[in-house]
């Protein structure tokens, strides 16, 4: 019984990973985030019962697919977005800092 367990992505806890190092380019993702096109869409297979969705497309946008860029990858897209984020923090103190 695997009831309640977590696999694959969903697992995070650091004993899970081999950690290379910190991704610290934040304005780098700040940048591929502004550039990634992103679509209205619905499944043509009628998944999700056809409902609409917002988002990106895998060929358009690989730093944020998986499994050879047939899939979102959910991780990677969370992890850009947190350091986008950290980028538009910085610009706004450093905005805040020049009225001071």
């Amino acid at each position: 019984d695997t009831a309640g367990t977590v696999v694959g992505t969903q697992t995070s806890s650091r004993e899970t990973k081999l950690i290379h190092n910190e991704f610290t380019d934040y304005n780098k993702a700040l940048s591929t985030i502004l550039q990634t096109p992103i679509y209205n869409f619905e499944y043509k297979s009628g998944a999700y019962n056809y409902n609409q969705f917002v988002g990106v497309v895998a060929e358009d946008s690989p730093e944020f697919a998986m499994d050879s860029g047939r899939s979102f990858n959910p991780i990677s897209a969370f992890g850009y977005t947190v350091a986008a984020v950290k980028a538009l923090e910085t610009r706004i103190r450093n905005l805040e800092n020049r009225g001071n």
